[in-house]
Formats: C-alpha cells, structure tokens, sequence
C-alpha cells in the first residue's frame, strides 16, 4: 500500500504541498534502517568475537568504552592504508560500518537516525545506500590525496556529513 504524503520542509518552502510516494509500515524496510542495523550487527559480531579470543572488550578512553579489539577490527574490514594500496579496496566500504566503541556507534546512528529519513524520502532508497557509501569512501580517500598518507579508519562520520551535505 502507498500513500501520498504532503511534505514541507521548512529550509525550502517551494515545496509546500509537494506529493511524495511513501513506504508504509510493513511494506519493506527503509535503506537507512538496513544501515543502521549493519552498523549495529557488526559491531556485536565485533565484540561477540572480540570476548571469544578473550580479549579485553574496553579500549582507551570513552569513546572506547565497550570497543571490539584492533585485531578483530582488522578481521571485520578496518582500513589500513598499507592493505588498501595492496589491493584490499573493499576496506574503504567495509570501515564506514564498523565503530570504535559504543560511544562511537551510539552517537553516529543517532545521527543517521535523524538524517537517515529526510535524505530517503528526498532521494530514494537506493540512492541513500549510493550517497551513504560514496561521501564515506570519499571522506577517506580525499585526504590520502592531499596529503599522501590514509589513516587507518573506521566510523560512519564521513557519510554522515555527505547526509548533511546533500541534505543542504
């Protein structure tokens, strides 16, 4: 079932009354809930295989409160600048999913729980995993260029601020 839905949005009035298609509940789930229960499940799995090897579940700090271990990190797709230049490409989109600690991860999906809405109704949902991935990988991959050097990275913030980008 679809319904039309009248939107206004308050920093464009052009479009008041605009008609939009909207998904109703139980019709499917939206993209940006499926990539905030990605961040979520592998962060779990993070941890879950981090108290297996008996490894401590605590890193340094408070955003490493409750964090999976560098190795397991590593495991999950952390991006190291010395396996993506040796072809592990795959690591400049396996990070945006992974968090440091639960800090980290609470507060990026609560982000992307207030964004994640406005940037699919705005550009549909296959567009939001588009935008998702490609303003976090750039986020990486642009400073490598300016400076030659690729930090070791993990976190959804670069695809937060694309969100915030193209939400303006």
């Amino acid at each position: 079932v679809r319904v039309a839905v009248t939107q206004l949005c308050p920093c464009a009035p052009h479009t008041l009354g605009a008609t939009r298609t909207a998904t109703t509940a139980g019709e499917g789930m939206a993209w940006w809930r499926l990539v905030l229960l990605a961040n979520v499940a592998l962060f779990v799995i993070g941890l879950l295989v981090t108290m297996r090897s008996g490894a401590p579940i605590s890193g340094s700090g408070l955003f490493g409160m409750l964090s999976p271990s560098s190795s397991v990190q590593l495991q999950l797709g952390l991006q190291v600048q010395s396996l993506v230049l040796n072809g592990d490409y795959w690591r400049l989109i396996t990070c945006l999913f992974l968090h440091g600690g639960l800090m980290h991860l609470g507060f990026n999906m609560i982000a992307l729980y207030q964004i994640g809405p406005l940037i699919e109704r705005t550009f549909g949902g296959a567009r939001t995993l588009f935008i998702w991935v490609a303003t976090g990988a750039l986020a990486i991959i642009l400073p490598y260029l300016v400076t030659g050097f690729l930090l070791p990275t993990l976190g959804a913030s670069g695809s937060l601020f694309g969100f915030i980008g193209v939400a303006m």
